[in-house]
């Protein structure tokens, strides 16, 4: 089951879920058609199976960005800028993935909750790392200051990613113009709310 995920994780990071069939998924993997279908019924449970394993990994990494220490000492400037930072890289290494698992939360309701499960993650983990920063937040609620912001963060960074051409982006000409606005927007959102 390992290959056929490693295959598919990687087919689908370089080309995107609907351009990817089971047969490629399959060859790619070495294994059979039996093999591919014993484990899985269709492309369907196939994507929740990556969408699960995502999951599992995403835990494991956002417990290691998330760390207090590494941003101990840090400016609240230089730990939202590294925070976005940390968010952007992770969501632009599986890009392929995320575009199949947003596309699937569309209509499946149980996709729909391993993809909030994995964003709630994040939030949970980055709201700890700001909480360092209260006394710098704005308003008498900075846990909601900080969870608003990072939700709004986490969607521009979709938004970002799934849908570069779909609007216009001023003066944005790669994820590094990207990065700088959206934390400065940030620390401005978390300081005047």
């Amino acid at each position: 089951m390992d290959r056929i995920l490693e295959s598919a994780e990687r087919l689908v990071v370089e080309r995107g879920f609907d351009n990817v069939t089971v047969d490629e998924i399959r060859r790619d993997a070495g294994v059979s058609n039996g093999s591919f279908y014993a484990r899985f019924q269709d492309r369907d449970s196939l994507l929740a199976a990556l969408q699960q394993r995502f999951l599992e990994q995403s835990k494991a990494s956002v417990e290691t960005a998330v760390d207090r220490g590494r941003w101990k000492g840090k400016t609240l400037e230089e730990t939202v800028a590294g925070l976005v930072d940390v968010l952007l890289s992770q969501h632009r290494a599986k890009e392929g993935l995320w575009r199949a698992f947003v596309q699937a939360s569309i209509t499946d309701p149980v996709a729909r909750e391993r993809e909030q499960a994995v964003l709630t993650i994040a939030i949970k983990g980055v709201t700890k790392v700001l909480l360092d920063h209260r006394q710098e937040i704005a308003g008498v609620r900075p846990r909601r200051t900080i969870h608003l912001a990072i939700v709004m963060a986490l969607g521009a960074i979709l938004e970002w990613m799934l849908f570069p051409v779909a609007v216009e982006r001023p003066g944005l000409r790669d994820d590094r113009d990207f990065a700088r606005e959206l934390s400065n927007g940030l620390v401005r959102q978390l300081r005047h709310p």
